[in-house]
């Protein structure tokens, strides 16, 4: 830093999450079932995992519905939200019955005021405690469990999802920091997420 132009300087990204970012159809989504089975509810986002019943607050049902009124497009609603682009309209004034969709820039959805998680390999000090307990994390910290662990980032996103990126640093031998390793979209989100489609749609605050 230069003190007397209080200049950063230039910065180097370690990775792009956007660039990085696997195309729709290989994108690990998952949501959550509510009727399913405990130890099962935990499900891909595909149109054929979400609930249908309560006929009017489904998954199915949310996703079908704008603004109060059901117009059957749920499932292309939940193809926009995994990426795909390609309903989206071509621009604000374009009338087209296959391009019905808010024009994105970008998948990733915007990332304000959500403090990421790193989660990795660190110690924070749980060695330091006496026996047994102690030697127990001692122990386990040699393990290929802990020492093989993937670094993780963690940070919601106003696209519905909460999002699990590779944290490693890019170097000429590895090039999958920064690549979404999973996301997932809370139940309670539902209700929300068809407003994201809206060509009309003013941001609010979604993860």
């Amino acid at each position: 830093m230069d003190s007397s132009t209080a200049n950063l300087g230039a910065l180097t990204n370690a990775w792009n999450a956007v660039a990085q970012l696997p195309v729709s159809a290989s994108r690990n989504i998952y949501t959550y079932m509510p009727l399913a089975a405990a130890g099962s509810r935990g499900v891909l986002f595909q149109w054929n995992n979400l609930t249908t019943t309560p006929s009017a607050t489904s998954q199915q049902a949310y996703l079908n519905t704008l603004a109060g009124v059901n117009d059957g497009k749920g499932a292309l609603r939940l193809d926009w939200l995994r990426g795909v682009q390609t309903n989206e309209k071509i621009d604000d004034t374009a009338i087209n019955p296959t391009h019905i969709f808010r024009k994105r820039t970008g998948v990733l959805g915007d990332i304000i005021n959500s403090d990421p998680m790193y989660v990795g390999t660190e110690d924070y000090g749980y060695g330091a405690l006496a026996n047994p307990e102690g030697s127990s994390y001692t122990t386990f910290r040699a393990s290929t469990a802990y020492t093989n662990r993937r670094h993780m980032l963690y940070v919601g996103a106003n696209d519905g999802m909460l999002h699990g990126f590779n944290a490693n640093i890019n170097t000429a031998s590895v090039t999958d920091g920064g690549r979404e390793v999973f996301a997932y979209i809370p139940n309670a989100i539902f209700p929300e997420l068809s407003k994201l489609t809206s060509p009309t749609y003013v941001h609010q605050y979604y993860v």
